[in-house]
């Protein structure tokens, strides 16, 4: 099941559940836990120096962000979405 929450007027984050298949197919080592995995699409985000708590490693994988086993994150700006509605779909 998917659910939308908007952090703010200029950004949108789509979370998802996320099956084991996806994270084998994709070669993520999910064993630990306490790792926020982040997609290497994801590089020169602004946002990234500032996780500071919690470790974290980018790969090569569908989603901008795995938080747990089963849950990710997709990133998509309003901007972008409003110019290609149908993007969200096809990731």
């Amino acid at each position: 099941a998917k659910q939308t929450k908007k952090s703010s007027p200029a950004t949108t984050i789509e979370i998802a559940d996320l099956t084991a298949t996806s994270a084998r197919d994709n070669h993520i080592n999910l064993e630990h836990s306490h790792v926020l995995h982040i997609s290497t699409r994801q590089r020169g985000n602004p946002l990234i120096p500032h996780i500071r708590n919690v470790p974290h490693t980018y790969s090569k994988m569908i989603p901008d962000y795995i938080i747990s086993t089963s849950k990710c994150i997709l990133f998509l700006s309003c901007k972008y979405h409003a110019l290609h509605p149908t993007y969200i779909y096809r990731r």
